[in-house]
């Protein structure tokens, strides 16, 4: 999960509050994900990992998922 600002560049605080999206990062099996470089890709303030419920939520299986099949996120 991501905690992106409204404003991702940070210049407007009038915008509100920040919002929480879930990130579904895919990569090779034989490659790390740098999550430094995954945040400022997308200008994330804080990231963590999903919960197992909220990984259920969006039609994935915890342990494993594809990223194909997803109808409302944008992959």
């Amino acid at each position: 999960m991501a905690t992106i600002p409204q404003d991702p560049k940070g210049l407007d605080r009038s915008l509100g509050s920040d919002q929480e999206l879930f990130i579904f990062a895919v990569i090779r099996g034989d490659m790390e994900l740098n999550e430094t470089k995954l945040a400022n890709a997308i200008h994330a303030r804080d990231l963590r990992p999903a919960t197992e419920a909220e990984i259920k939520a969006i039609g994935a299986e915890p342990g494993f998922a594809s990223p194909v099949g997803f109808k409302s996120q944008t992959v």
